[in-house]
């Protein structure tokens, strides 16, 4: 749903030529799409993703969580997930900021995301996907560790892999520049 959706979107803007940048759960949502429409997609930037993300038990055991508990229950848990140790200390503000957007989220909103990463399995259509694709991972990422990133990148014919030194899960958010810098030299490359 969340890849038709994007391409509700694209064929809404007339955008035919798009270059998908997608962040976790996004970075499997531009993948879905680019399998189903490829004509669509010129390139991928896949960030702190993979072709298939936990497994059927750990999901199932978040979504029971959270169902039972609440947001509020498991957003240390989760938010610390996101984010490498030393952003929580340098940026606590910014940290707690992110951490009240989270437990703020729609309860069935996120548990149906989650329900959706569980039920993704893209592990053989990535071998098919052509587009030049770019995938970034932050070194400290614990929800899609960096051999996730890279086992993505390589099962994709024309793709590379890169690490963002000290950042985790939100490499945009810890390290922006790094992460421009990277995507900046990516789409010089493509023409």
């Amino acid at each position: 749903d969340h890849a038709e959706d994007l391409g509700g979107v694209l064929d809404y803007l007339n955008i035919t030529n798009a270059v998908l940048i997608g962040v976790s759960v996004g970075g499997m949502i531009a993948l879905e799409l680019t399998r189903l429409n490829p004509t669509k997609v010129k390139a991928l930037v896949l960030c702190d993703t993979g072709a298939k993300i936990g497994t059927e038990d750990m999901w199932n055991d978040r979504v029971k969580a959270l169902h039972e508990n609440g947001m509020a229950h498991l957003g240390d848990a989760i938010v610390s997930r996101f984010f490498a140790p030393s952003f929580a200390e340098e940026q606590p503000v910014a940290y707690q900021g992110y951490k009240n957007m989270l437990v703020r989220t729609d309860l069935t909103g996120y548990t149906g995301t989650c329900e959706a990463l569980r039920d993704a399995d893209l592990r053989e259509a990535v071998k098919t996907i052509e587009q030049p694709t770019l995938v970034l991972n932050g070194s400290e990422d614990m929800a899609t560790p960096p051999s996730l990133g890279q086992a993505l990148a390589e099962a994709m014919p024309n793709a590379s892999f890169e690490l963002i030194d000290g950042a985790a899960h939100l490499p945009c958010i810890e390290k922006p520049t790094d992460v421009s810098n990277k995507i900046q030299t990516f789409l010089k490359g493509l023409n």
